[in-house]
């Protein structure tokens, strides 16, 4: 694993193709990979189709039960992610409010983070790959918080991705069975 800079923003990432943001993700304004305090991208190609990932992404209450990362999740309506859902959670030890911006089924998913000194963007993509899925995933961060994490533990948002895709994995293939 090597850090590489990329517009003051920190990729925490292997060095390949894959480093570079992907360009099937739309970013909105304020929040692309160059405007980053922090950036991440993962990706895992998955056995499970895409809809099993989907459905697994858009069951937020149920994260804690298979993403250690997350807890409490809470859907102000509904239970499910949809188009505009607000929702509150506890995500790095940080209690995050998030809105859904981005709604796309079983396409893409992305939604606005804020929590003390910080302000991120979070976004799934999913692309067909035969019977599996290529699931991406990137994350813009932005302020004080975000600064302070790249220096004190710089793979750590790289660390808790990686650990919701492999998660994310065998929740879409117990889902799918």
């Amino acid at each position: 694993m090597k850090n590489v800079f990329f517009a003051g923003a920190l990729l925490a990432c292997t060095l390949s193709a894959a480093a570079i943001p992907q360009p099937g993700i739309h970013w909105p304004e304020g929040f692309t990979p160059q405007q980053a305090d922090l950036f991440d991208h993962s990706e895992l190609a998955v056995a499970a189709p895409c809809a099993a990932v989907w459905q697994a992404l858009v069951a937020a209450p149920d994260w804690p039960a298979w993403y250690p990362n997350s807890e409490n999740v809470r859907l102000e309506h509904g239970s499910e992610l949809a188009s505009g859902t607000a929702f509150q959670w506890r995500t790095f030890g940080l209690e995050v409010a998030s809105q859904v911006h981005e709604f796309v089924p079983q396409q893409r998913l992305g939604w606005f983070g804020r929590a003390s000194e910080l302000e991120a963007y979070h976004t799934w993509l999913l692309e067909p790959q035969g019977q599996g899925c290529l699931v991406v995933t990137e994350e813009v961060v932005r302020g004080p918080a975000a600064i302070a994490l790249r220096r004190d533990r710089p793979q750590a948002m790289h660390e808790g991705h990686t650990l919701w895709l492999q998660r994310l994995d065998q929740e879409a293939s117990r889902r799918q069975r």
